[in-house]
């Protein structure tokens, strides 16, 4: 082999890599800058995404098991347990599904951490047996329910331009808007709440789904801002507060997270390239 051929084979070579990393640097960037405005993170036990932490911390969680259907799941058995997820950039909107078997605990609750100063937690009902298990009228509305004791509206947009002055309304997750609100029996809904004392039920909830396993999926919204990040992540919480009492646990087979913002267009390329080296500074 002659020098001059040599030196050919080199600088294809030398092409090659030089394009091999070309590409790598642009697939890298491709999956960071998320172009389409919505990124999916996914735990489900047997495979996870890099951008989301396990369970934590140990103590509160047995290891990861597999049931007879093999599907992998770790239990939770001490409140509360976290998890974070690591965006890479910054993202307006956060939607967690949850895939779990719960039995006997009456409230299930995910909550998403404000920011690194307190201790501060916005929560979403996952799961309310209290209201599962109720064979009162009900009526819903999107994410709104209203349980009646005794059917007297028969939309939910009539109770609340009209609501009753007699009988006890309980709220959950939603609060009524009252000129007068001394004129009304108003209390919150918790698990302990004696429904003996209650005739109506408005509450910001939807049922979790269940399978022929008894398996559940839930899902809750998260509205996210940067002033959230806790080192550059985002930090949730799953809580069952009746759980170090009655120590039932919950086995948790998947947790999907589906991040959203704006995705890139013609019209905004230098606004969202902009944002992008913004979020490269404050991850720095």
């Amino acid at each position: 082999m002659d020098i001059l051929h040599l030196k050919k084979i080199l600088k294809l070579t030398k092409a090659g890599l030089i394009l091999f990393f070309v590409f790598l640097f642009c697939y890298l960037f491709y999956k960071d800058f998320v172009p389409s405005g919505k990124l999916v993170i996914i735990n489900n036990f047997q495979n996870k995404s890099q951008l989301i932490s396990d369970l934590y911390p140990d103590v509160r969680v047995e290891k990861i098991k597999q049931d007879e259907q093999g599907n992998f799941y770790q239990t939770m058995f001490i409140d509360p347990v976290y998890f974070k997820i690591n965006p890479p950039r910054a993202f307006r909107k956060a939607t967690i599904k949850i895939v779990y078997k719960n039995k006997e605990q009456s409230l299930f609750q995910i909550g998403l951490k404000l920011g690194e100063e307190g201790w501060v937690f916005d929560f979403k009902t996952l799961e309310f047996q209290k209201i599962d298990d109720l064979s009162w009228y009900k009526l819903q509305k999107d994410n709104l329910i209203l349980l009646q004791k005794s059917r007297r509206y028969r939309e939910i947009d009539d109770f609340l331009l009209e609501p009753p002055t007699q009988g006890r309304i309980a709220q959950f997750g939603y609060t009524l808007e009252l000129a007068n609100p001394a004129d009304y029996l108003l209390t919150a809904l918790n698990t302990k709440t004696d429904l003996n004392h209650i005739s109506y039920i408005i509450a910001r909830y939807i049922q979790p789904e269940v399978d022929d396993s008894d398996i559940k999926t839930a899902q809750a919204e998260f509205f996210i801002d940067r002033s959230f990040l806790v080192d550059g992540k985002l930090v949730f919480i799953f809580s069952a507060p009746e759980m170090d009492v009655n120590k039932r646990e919950i086995d948790i087979y998947e947790i999907q997270v589906a991040l959203e913002r704006e995705p890139l267009k013609l019209g905004n390329t230098i606004r969202q390239a902009g944002g992008y080296l913004k979020d490269i500074i404050v991850n720095f």
